[in-house]
């Protein structure tokens, strides 16, 4: 059952690097035709041929005029030597599947005879490796990437050995064996460091980590446990140290996918292995410090090389794995931290970000405050997200949704300066903080409205969402002026969106005003039914209800009734003249100012106003 693992190892490790061989060698092909191509190209030298004056009045003689067509340079063609190159290619990596495949068969069959002990089929795999490695030197100058094939065919043999000696046969202890591993990927980065290329670190590293990684199965004890996380912050530090050097990015993505795999498999799994919370905190943090550093040191270097252009030399693929190695850590310690300290989670988060803040101040020092450095901004955003995470975290009620519109109105400022003008992720943050400031009041806020006072527009309810419609125009206000084209449309939208929402709001308190009226009239009604019937002790709809009290009765309903008509016309009527003055308001505005935005919204508000009387506004008897 054993080989199982090994032949995922082996797919694995192919499908893995099929993908950069491919590249490798049509960028080889190419180079190769450009060069021989150069080499063809003629020189034209253009020769001056100098006229002899000829007397005044003599026609001189026509000069015959040669000129010399460049012959064209035999190239081959670059889609067919690709075609053969990718062709022999495939051919040799299946060649190295098939032996793998069949030395693990032979060193089964070989097994079920009885011909070899454990500890010489153990040597000969690692003999076997060090042979293709061997090989591979010898052959490189005659074809690289034949020499790289065998290279990666004894990284294979000798991963795979290690594998059994291991976890199979037991004979050589785990953290031999890791140390072996480790051995194995300095010969990768020798190798590479001589050819200046880095596709042997790369297989070595992909070995390094796919080894552990399916042998993992095997791993059910804190101890085995500790030693692999400690060899992977070893491995890390030399993965970490030649992609900083050598700008190696394909080995250094690959050890951040594994490295936060192989540990997430592990606290996964860390109550059945009795870990620590503190010995994972520490593991994550310097993981997490690994990567974010030498993620620090390609946005720096990288940062000098900045043109106007916006981001033009930023790879977005980095700045995602920066967030991801952040968002990766706080779940992490979110997750490790919260049951010990509960009652200053909020408070570490919010050091975190500051922490993210201090790192985006250095990025733009070492750039020289550049206002394109998206990496700096990857930064900026992640201690906003922080702060605003924190802040729940450690604090709730009103106090919550203040702090989130706060930071709102603060990142649109920002959004408007020259640093963040261009960054739509500025405008999207500004906006978001007061988003999640209306959902906060939506989900938890309890504010007291007319309908509980009895006080119209000067009571919370009101206020607060007042505050929030004046909030959208103060942004509106602040993008407005912006010289790019789409945060104005934006600002325009949101200016409508912010007079609907006033419209709406103003609207619902005259009506439940009235409406809170209209329930004290139905009160008044309930407690003359009821004192009718403690005086008489019979209710008001018995048989013993004499004429005279019937009459009463049903007066006493008249003018309830009458009342009630009379709060309605008078809802409808200030609901109509508030539209009235609202239409006013817009189209005066939009003749003085000449803004068509204004006169629009004017007659929108008049139609609204005359559809409104027309469906039941009525004045009130009592005017």
């Amino acid at each position: 059952m054993f080989f199982l693992p090994l032949a995922v190892f082996v797919g694995l490790y192919f499908l893995l690097t099929s993908g950069i061989r491919s590249k490798i060698h049509m960028l080889e092909t190419r180079m190769d035709v450009l060069e021989k191509g150069l080499k063809n190209v003629p020189v034209q030298v253009q020769a001056t041929v100098a006229v002899p004056t000829q007397p005044v009045g003599q026609i001189p003689p026509v000069q015959p005029v040669v000129t010399q067509t460049p012959t064209q340079p035999a190239v081959a063609t670059e889609s067919q030597a690709h075609s053969m190159e990718t062709f022999a290619n495939r051919m040799a990596k299946l060649g190295i599947v098939v032996l793998a495949i069949g030395i693990l068969y032979f060193l089964s069959y070989i097994n079920s005879k009885g011909w070899l002990g454990q500890t010489a089929k153990f040597s000969i795999g690692l003999i076997v490796g060090v042979a293709c490695v061997g090989i591979a030197e010898w052959v490189k100058r005659k074809s690289a990437q034949y020499a790289q094939i065998l290279r990666g065919g004894g990284f294979i043999i000798w991963y795979i050995t290690l594998y059994v000696g291991t976890f199979v046969y037991g004979l050589v202890s785990l953290p031999v064996t890791l140390g072996l591993i480790v051995g194995i990927l300095i010969i990768s980065a020798m190798v590479s460091l001589n050819e200046k290329r880095e596709i042997s670190f790369f297989l070595g590293v992909l070995g390094a980590y796919i080894m552990p990684w399916i042998a993992g199965v095997a791993l059910h004890n804190a101890a085995t446990n500790l030693q692999l996380l400690v060899y992977i912050l070893i491995i890390n530090c030399g993965i970490i140290g030649l992609s900083i050097f050598q700008n190696w990015r394909k080995s250094l993505y690959t050890g951040f996918f594994f490295t936060w795999t192989l540990f997430l498999s592990i606290y996964s799994m860390s109550g059945s292995l009795q870990l620590g919370w503190s010995t994972l905190f520490i593991f994550a943090t310097l993981f997490g410090l690994q990567f974010l550093i030498v993620f620090i040191m390609g946005d720096i270097r990288r940062g000098r090389q900045y043109t106007t252009e916006i981001g033009s030399t930023v790879k977005e693929g980095e700045v995602f794995l920066t967030a991801t190695n952040t968002f990766l850590y706080v779940w992490t310690a979110y997750s490790l931290l919260s049951a010990h300290f509960k009652d200053y989670i909020g408070f570490l988060a919010l050091l975190l970000g500051l922490f993210h803040f201090g790192i985006y101040l250095f990025i733009r020092k070492m750039q020289g405050n550049t206002t394109q450095s998206v990496s700096a901004l990857t930064h900026f955003v992640i201690f906003v997200v922080l702060v605003t995470a924190a802040i729940p975290m450690q604090f709730d009620g009103p106090i919550v949704t203040m702090v989130w519109f706060i930071e709102g109105v603060v990142l649109a400022y920002l959004a408007t300066t020259n640093e963040f003008k261009h960054r739509g992720i500025m405008y999207m943050l500004g906006l978001g903080g007061i988003v999640l400031g209306v959902l906060h009041m939506l989900a938890y806020g309890n504010y007291q409205g007319v309908s509980d006072t009895g006080t119209p527009v000067v009571n919370q309810f009101y206020l607060v969402w007042f505050f929030v419609a004046a909030l959208i125009h103060f942004v509106a206000y602040l993008w407005k002026n912006i010289g790019i084209e789409k945060v104005r449309a934006f600002a325009l939208f949101l200016f409508i969106a912010g007079q609907v929402f006033f419209v709406t709001l103003t609207s619902v308190e005259i009506w439940s005003y009235y409406g809170y009226q209209h329930r004290g009239l139905y009160s008044k009604e309930y407690a003359a039914q009821n004192e009718f019937e403690d005086y008489y002790g019979y209710s008001v709809y018995d048989r013993q209800v004499t004429p005279a009290q019937r009459v009463q009765f049903d007066q006493n309903s008249q003018d309830l009734q009458n009342q009630r008509r009379n709060l309605n016309n008078m809802a409808a009527f200030i609901n109509a003249l508030f539209f009235v003055i609202m239409t006013t308001v817009y189209l005066l505005i939009g003749l003085l100012k000449q803004n068509k935005l204004f006169r629009r919204l004017g007659v929108v508000m008049l139609v609204i106003t005359t559809s409104s009387l027309y469906r039941g506004g009525k004045f009130p008897s009592t005017c």
